[in-house]
């Protein structure tokens, strides 16, 4: 009778994607030239512009289902970007407001931006604050004029896709149907530098500004934007030996269970950036065996299930449960304890039984019969 780690290791096989990954990957860069390419086309955007990075699951190497979702963020770099004053959001923690003041008064002077400043003009408040709707209503407009340019249709080895545009929060995405049928998240972030940033955390690396739209009735133009560090996030959680195996194990208990669909991979990204920084970053801790960390990693998850609050690592004053109701955490706690109780069983002492029920932490049914594994009830 195999151990737990043994056992998670085979666990581990139904877990990778790489069989599907080329096909999906080949087919969306094919997609991410098309539209990008199509929207550089537009002078404004092209002097905006600042590349694209895929983020998410896929780009953190961490999607443990099918390849059919991809991030992409592409950076906006404002002109003269270091002289974009940043301001934190004292009611929404977070949030900042981002003040293109300096900017606008800088590239007065510079003819060749001249269609560039009437555009971020159109953009702000009358105190040049970046509207997060005005920012949308311009991209809106560029990505349904690239659709009609492509006549909702993309062309890969010879096979025709088509293509649909919607807006939904952040994010422009495009659905992709057949040969490979994905979707495409397309969101803005405007790129600033270390020295802008407001966390206290003393990063290395540029970071963002999302423009995620606001839930109110208020009128007001929203002008709030959620702050986003990628580039640090993958630093830490990068090159820490078993830490991103023992993440997607997480994920995937995840996606195996129905009532854990309210956990967001960033909760689980979070509470991950939490336990490394609870380590001083230190790489020792991550070479513990996959079924040390895991278990811990599940103690963790059902710590801040309890407390009901799991504080955003680059604002602890943001709560990112806040939102979340009491059923969906009592359908979370409960489901995370038995899993953690049936892996804390399994790692002292295994039997045909609990062989059986670590596999069901993991696997779906159709998965559990793959691997032959039946219960022996």
């Amino acid at each position: 009778m195999d151990n737990l780690e043994n056992i998670l290791k085979k666990i581990n096989l139904f877990i990778n994607i790489d069989k599907e990954r080329n096909v999906y990957t080949n087919h969306f860069n094919c997609l991410r030239k098309a539209i990008y390419d199509k929207l550089r086309e537009d002078d404004v955007f092209k002097s905006l512009s600042a590349g694209t990075v895929l983020e998410g699951s896929y780009g953190d190497n961490l999607k443990v289902k099918s390849p059919d979702e991809f991030d992409l963020v592409f950076y906006i770099k404002f002109p003269e970007t270091k002289s974009v004053t940043i301001k934190k959001d004292s009611q929404i923690a977070g949030n900042i407001f981002i003040d293109t003041t300096a900017v606008i008064k800088i590239i007065e002077k510079q003819v060749h931006h001249a269609n560039t400043l009437n555009c971020i003009k159109k953009m702000v408040t009358k105190d040049n604050n970046l509207i997060i709707e005005n920012m949308h209503a311009w991209l809106q407009s560029l990505f349904q004029k690239t659709m009609n340019s492509l006549q909702e249709k993309i062309i890969v080895n010879e096979v025709a896709s088509k293509l649909r545009y919607i807006r939904c929060g952040p994010a422009h995405t495009i659905k992709v149907t057949g040969p490979c049928t994905y979707s495409v998240d397309f969101v803005p972030a405007i790129l600033l530098e270390p020295h802008q940033d407001i966390s206290g955390k003393k990063i290395k690396s540029n970071w963002q500004a999302i423009p995620k739209p606001l839930k109110t009735a208020s009128k007001k133009p929203q002008i709030s934007f959620r702050t986003s560090y990628y580039q640090e996030e993958n630093r830490i959680i990068s090159n820490k030996n078993n830490l991103k195996n023992v993440l997607r194990f997480m994920k995937k208990f995840r996606d195996t269970h129905p009532n854990m669909s309210n956990l967001k991979s960033y909760y689980i990204k979070t509470i991950f950036l939490w336990k490394a920084h609870s380590k001083n970053n230190d790489n020792k801790y991550w070479n513990n065996s996959l079924s040390d960390i895991l278990l811990e990693m599940f103690t963790e998850l059902e710590l801040h299930l309890t407390k009901k609050k799991l504080p955003y690592y680059w604002d602890a004053k943001l709560d990112l449960f806040k939102h979340l109701q009491l059923s969906q955490f009592n359908e979370m706690l409960n489901c995370t304890m038995n899993a953690r109780k049936t892996l804390a069983q399994a790692k002292m002492s295994m039997t045909p039984k609990l062989q059986f029920q670590t596999y069901a932490v993991f696997l779906n049914e159709k998965e559990r019969q793959e691997t032959g594994i039946e219960d022996p009830k």
